[in-house]
């Protein structure tokens, strides 16, 4: 069977097609429309190829035309590439120069290297997402500016004004902020409750005492939950996982959170964490546990919201209700 490994990279007004066939790159660019869809596939088709796999960046909106397009032809497969792990394969090519046509080349090498191989991290395939999944990326995006917004006026206030207008004013537009958020919320909701199975999630995440309804909304928003193969993938994906530093016998830096992923996810844990520490006995003894071994707050705060993530993580992948009272069972 003959098979072509194809790299896509994707930019706003083109994308850049290479080709690796019997070890031969090649490459040609066209225009990120409909008829350039058109004429990707009619280039791709005249290799002969019975099986192409073509492996693209996920870079939105942007992306979605040609995948779209993509995903629809019978003899194409399409894949996600996933970003950090690319950008640290691409690395590994000694790149020298950045350009589009470099990337697709990089991709297309990763597509041969990574797909139908025995590889822990293989590339995801492409599913097209539905148009509720879509409403909610809009959301996420409105989400994440408002508490953008949010977290800098309440530094900005925190941090002082000698104006008392300006003060004024700075609460003023913060109450207008968080009234926003409210009403995206409320739109999620209606948007949430169409949906059977993300309805589920947000009653599952509601079951976990230190997680209100708003936080379980604003969750299943800004996580999809499902698309994580472990709670560590997720802790990953959201900066919560453990920063080592250590080699031989002189440096041993301290235990960190890894803060790689998106911080307005933490700040949504952070009262959660707070209110779990106080009225959840799974987390209240978890965090004395912890306290007992010296632990400071912040790191104990930390600890939990890394546990409340996890534990959501594990209630919508098992369907199951939070039960305060699980212990688990020895293996």
């Amino acid at each position: 069977m003959k098979v072509a490994n194809v790299g896509n990279d994707v930019a706003k007004r083109w994308f850049d097609i290479c080709v690796l066939l019997d070890d031969q790159p090649h490459e040609k660019r066209f225009p990120n429309t409909p008829l350039g869809c058109v004429q990707c596939v009619d280039w791709l088709s005249s290799f002969g190829a019975d099986k192409i796999n073509v492996v693209l960046e996920p870079t939105g909106r942007y992306s979605e035309l040609i995948a779209n397009y993509l995903f629809k032809q019978q003899s194409i497969t399409v894949y996600q590439a996933h970003p950090f792990r690319f950008d640290r394969f691409k690395n590994s090519l000694d790149f020298r120069i950045k350009a589009d046509k470099k990337d697709a080349w990089a991709l297309a090498v990763y597509a041969e290297e990574r797909i139908g191989k025995k590889d822990k991290y293989p590339p995801t395939p492409y599913v097209p997402k539905s148009p509720v999944q879509k409403e909610l990326r809009d959301i996420r995006v409105r989400l994440r500016s408002l508490y953008k917004r949010k977290s800098m006026l309440e530094s900005q206030l925190e941090s002082g004004f000698e104006s008392k207008t300006i003060k004024a004013d700075t609460e003023s537009e913060l109450a207008q902020i968080e009234q926003r958020i409210d009403g995206i919320l409320d739109f999620a909701k209606g948007v949430i409750e169409s949906d059977s199975r993300l309805s589920r999630d947000v009653e599952l995440l509601d079951s976990i005492i230190g997680i209100g309804w708003k936080t379980a909304l604003a969750l299943v928003c800004l996580v999809d939950f499902r698309k994580f193969k472990s709670s560590r993938d997720l802790a990953c994906f959201v900066g919560l996982s453990n920063r080592k530093k250590s080699s031989g016998t002189s440096i041993h830096g301290k235990d960190r959170i890894s803060k790689a992923g998106d911080k307005y996810i933490r700040a949504a844990l952070y009262f959660p964490a707070m209110t779990a520490m106080q009225f959840n006995p799974q987390l209240r003894d978890f965090a004395r546990r912890l306290q007992s071994k010296g632990k400071l707050h912040p790191v104990i705060r930390t600890a939990v919201a890394h546990k409340l993530i996890t534990t959501a993580w594990a209630l919508i992948q098992n369907d199951t209700p939070y039960d305060a009272h699980y212990v688990r069972s020895a293996a």
